[in-house]
Formats: C-alpha cells, sequence, structure tokens
C-alpha cells in the first residue's frame, strides 16, 4: 500500500522511516500512527494522530533539536488513549445487570397487578 509520501505498515499508517538528524526514530504508536514530514534543516519532524475511538494526549509533534547536551526531541512521544470511559466488556456487565434488573422488576410488576 502506498501513503502520501511513501508505505504504509500492516495497520494502514505510513511507514516513518529513518532518523531525524541526531535523534532516533521515535517508533511507534499503539493504536495511532506517526508520519516523518521533512524541514528546510535536514532534520525532520514527526506527526502523530490516533485511530478512531482514541486521542491523542500530548503534542501531536516532535521535532529533534540540537541543545546542550546534544540531539533531543522538543516533545515527549505523545500516546493514544481510548476515547471512552468503559471498555465494551465494562458496558456488556452494566447492561446485562440493569437488564437484570428491569425484568425483576417486571415480574413484580406482573404479580402485584395479575397481568
Amino acid at each position: 500500500m502506498f501513503s502520501d509520501n511513501g508505505f504504509e505498515d500492516q495497520r494502514g499508517c505510513p511507514i516513518a522511516s529513518g532518523q531525524s538528524c541526531g535523534c532516533r526514530n521515535p517508533g511507534v504508536l499503539q493504536n495511532g500512527c506517526s508520519k516523518r514530514v521533512d524541514q528546510r534543516d535536514g532534520c525532520a519532524t514527526f506527526e502523530f494522530w490516533c485511530k478512531p475511538g482514541y486521542e491523542l494526549e500530548g503534542d501531536d509533534t516532535m521535532q529533534c533539536q540540537r541543545g546542550r547536551r546534544g540531539w533531543r526531541y522538543d516533545n515527549r512521544r505523545p500516546r493514544c488513549a481510548c476515547k471512552f470511559k468503559y471498555q465494551y466488556w465494562q458496558i456488556y456487565e452494566i447492561f446485562r445487570k440493569e437488564t437484570h434488573i428491569l425484568y425483576a422488576n417486571l415480574r413484580q410488576y406482573k404479580a402485584m397487578f395479575a397481568i
């Protein structure tokens, strides 16, 4: 598969290959993607985004910069966190319990009113 500037990996993300100046490649985001964007000075910026159902925690870009201690990225690598408060199995458990209570109440009302 091709992306707008190269190939895509098995997750459908553009392959962010190579390193940026003296910094290592920031690597793969779990539940997200990254893309290398070349800059004029020869260094690259990496852009990050998350797959549907996840939101980015942290900055959406990292650029390699030279400092007093050598080459470092200007930001920490972000992470993709689930947008939803509950995971699917938690929703199932809540639904199952509420349904059980609903049916118990329905049986009680039927008995009370002899429906």
